[in-house]
């Protein structure tokens, strides 16, 4: 009986265990298909936001194609509109002129800039010396710092002219820089202080009023006038080798020196 009873047991327990088994099958069957359904549903909104961005990707893609063109389009014409304008204003120096009167000192360097090397750039083309020279007699060349004063000093600074004053004067100006004998301070108070046995720290005044300062200064004044008419003298004697610019820019100072002061003479 008791073996029996045992044997009962035995196989009791079997049972159990084998249903146990397969109910922890069943519950870990049902939370793998649980968690596949999640999956799968997390996949599939992926997917649906995929395709969503896809098509906004899409429409912005069009849209901005329709833009860039509308852009290219725009640039030529303001391009075309820019060249049309600078063309306008290369060939009417008049315009240039006027909005040289209207420009600050500021602002001065950016105008020479654009004007002397890009609307009239070409130095050696006759046509845009022709409208540069043509601008400055719109303007007022005988103000100094004005724009068009700077350019006319930029002007006479470029290559013709750099080249003219180079074979004509830097033979003369290198003999004179070469002089180490020759002292042409005409400053008096700088004369005065090169003199040793005088008190310092004088007036601008008494230095000019001293009698010795005036004996030095003297015949250093004379010494640079006999230098400016050596300078005049090698300019005049090369005349025709002044580019035609720079001697079209000297007849206009003339005509309006005349015309400001009519009863001056040709040399005071």
């Amino acid at each position: 009986a008791v073996a029996a009873a045992a044997a009962n047991s035995h196989h009791s327990n079997r049972g159990k265990n084998r249903t146990s088994k397969r109910y922890s099958v069943s519950v870990f069957y049902s939370m793998a298909t649980e968690q596949d359904n999640e999956v799968e549903d997390e996949l599939a909104q992926a997917q649906r936001s995929l395709r969503d961005l896809k098509t906004k990707i899409s429409g912005q893609s069009k849209k901005n194609f329709v833009l860039e063109r509308d852009v290219r389009y725009l640039d030529s014409r303001i391009a075309l509109l820019i060249q049309n304008r600078i063309a306008l204003d290369e060939s009417e120096p008049r315009h240039i002129a006027t909005l040289c009167r209207l420009v600050n000192l500021a602002e001065i360097d950016t105008l020479l800039q654009t004007v002397m090397f890009t609307l009239y750039g070409n130095q050696y083309e006759s046509r845009e010396e022709h409208l540069l020279l043509t601008m400055f007699q719109f303007g007022s060349l005988l103000r100094a710092n004005t724009p068009v004063s700077r350019m006319m000093t930029t002007y006479t600074r470029r290559g013709p002219g750099q080249c003219y004053l180079k074979s004509v004067l830097s033979e003369r100006i290198t003999s004179l820089v070469q002089d180490a004998e020759i002292n042409l301070e005409i400053n008096p108070v700088k004369v005065y202080d090169q003199l040793m046995d005088l008190p310092k720290g004088v007036t601008p005044e008494d230095a000019a009023a001293n009698q010795e300062v005036q004996e030095i200064i003297q015949p250093r004044l004379e010494k640079l006038m006999e230098l400016a008419e050596n300078f005049l003298d090698l300019i005049l004697s090369s005349v025709a080798s002044v580019p035609y610019g720079i001697r079209w820019i000297c007849k206009q100072i003339r005509s309006l020196t005349k015309r400001k002061s009519p009863d001056a003479s040709e040399y005071s």
